[in-house]
Order: C-alpha cells, then structure tokens, then sequence
C-alpha cells in the first residue's frame, strides 16, 4: 500500500483493506474498498467475488449514466440543429418571396452558407449550355464586386472537358465533396483566385433535380478536410433553395418566350388574313 493512503489508514485505526478496481468503458475509474477496524480479517473467495460483482455494478450503472446523458445531449443538439434548418428554410423562402432579382436571392443564401459552414470564400456555380457562370463570388472580406470579378475572369468560363469530369464527381457523390484548390479540373483563374485566399479544400453541394446537375454551391476552406458535420444537411436545404429559385426563373423565362412566340404567330395569322381579305377585295 503506498503512501501517504497507508498512513491515513494506519490513523484511523485500519486493521485490514481489501479493494477491487471499478472500470467504465474498459478504464479504470476508481476503486471499491472494505475497511476492517477491529481486527485483521482476510476475505474468503466468495467474498472477494461479491466485492467484484459489487465495483461492476457500479462501473455499470456510472457507464449507463454517462450513456443516457450522452443521448440527451445528442437529442438535445439535434434539436437545435433541426430548429437551425427549419429557420434556414423559413429565411430562404422568406427571401424568395421578398427578393425579384435572383442575384440578390443567391447573395443572401451564399452568406447564410458561410456563416454555417465557418468558410471564408463561396461561390454559386451555375450550368448554362457550354459554359459555367458565377452569378455571385464571396471572398474573406464579402461580396466581390461584379467588375472586379469579371475583370478577373471569375464570371464564366467554358465548360470544358475537364470541368464536365469534375461536374460529374459533384453528382455522384452522395455528400460533399472535397477537392483540392490545385485540381486540374478548376478553372486557371479559380485554382489562382484560392491561391490568393489561402483555401486548402473546396467543399461542393451539388444543386440538382433528380439526375440533372444544375450546379453547385462552393465553398473555400482554411482546413485541408473541414469538419461539415451537422451543418452539411442545413447547406443541403439551402442548396435546394437555390436550385428551385433558378429554376422557377427558367421556367418563368420559358412561359414569357412562348407567350411572345404565340403573341406573333397571332399577330403573324391576323396579317395574313387582313392580306387575304385585301387581295380578294381587289380581285373583285
């Protein structure tokens, strides 16, 4: 028995100890032990076994506490997590119904998407025929200001080969996917302008209908593998909410060019009939 417990034992008159160790989760956590004051006694077998069965007991019930509370805490950040997308979701359609000009829309989703991912650099990806366009670029001080951006080179670039690879990837993955700021696939002037930024990592959210890529939602890290957790399915609910606000407006474009092609079919069809009428009128 080491010092100084053998000493304070000896104190208060301590004539014999027996002690077994109590474990949680395979650790030692603590010791169980029976004071004998009167005289020396030396435990039987069964005893001892009881002692055991005892610091157990005892490990366990200290193992199901910690387990329970560790539930109520999951629930409990769950919880908050949920409330945190429903406010998501209730600002993002807020926004939409608040919002006429798309840009703006996306400038307000994009900032909502740094704040909960913790990243210093973001960008909307949209794919338009051959080409990706970036209607709105974040860097570590905000929003990055349209003629910069085009001067730069940052507002659209073709969608080559390489990038159509990449835009797969994004498809395919079932979460976020990573990629390296220096990957070939990136555009020169993007792998430059996270350069400048000191991004190590690029997470993507992919803004999808059904199979169809519509683009992405990107994001630039400081960490080589950025811890999204919890906050990758509030980016989701986000990244939809962009994805229907872009293609509500397409949609919405579409129904304006037919009403204009219809309005001059008609208008087409109304002189035709205006020049028949006048021809037959001078043959008679």
């Amino acid at each position: 028995m080491l010092e100084p417990f053998r000493s304070k034992q000896i104190a208060i008159g301590v004539k014999s100890t027996h002690i077994v160790p109590i474990f949680v989760e395979g650790k030692w956590w603590g010791v169980l032990g029976l004071d004998d004051c009167r005289e020396v006694k030396h435990r039987s077998a069964v005893e001892l076994s009881l002692l055991k069965i005892a610091a157990n007991c005892i490990g366990s019930a200290i193992q199901r506490d910690r387990t329970q509370q560790s539930l109520l805490r999951s629930e409990q950040e769950r919880a908050t997590e949920l409330e945190k997308a429903n406010k998501a979701l209730a600002d993002a359609i807020a926004g939409m119904a608040r919002l006429e000009n798309l840009e703006n829309f996306l400038v307000e989703m994009l900032k909502v998407s740094l704040e909960i991912s913790g990243a210093h650099s973001g960008a909307v990806v949209l794919i338009e025929g051959d080409f990706l366009r970036y209607p709105v670029l974040f860097d570590n001080k905000g929003l990055v200001d349209p003629q910069i951006q085009r001067s730069r080179g940052l507002d659209v670039s073709k969608l080559s080969p390489k990038s159509k690879d990449l835009a797969l990837s994004i498809l395919k993955s079932p979460t976020a996917w990573v990629v390296n700021p220096n990957d070939s696939r990136m555009p020169p002037e993007f792998v430059a302008f996270h350069q400048e930024y000191n991004n190590r990592s690029i997470r993507h959210i992919p803004m999808q209908i059904s199979d169809r890529l519509i683009g992405w939602l990107g994001l630039g890290f400081a960490e080589e593998d950025p811890p999204m957790g919890k906050s990758f399915g509030l980016l989701k609910v986000l990244a939809e909410q962009m994805t229907l606000a872009v293609e509500m407006l397409r949609l919405s474009n579409e129904a304006q060019q037919t009403a204009i092609a219809r309005e001059h079919e008609r208008a087409a069809e109304t002189r035709f009939t205006e020049l028949t009428q006048a021809n037959q009128a001078i043959s008679i």
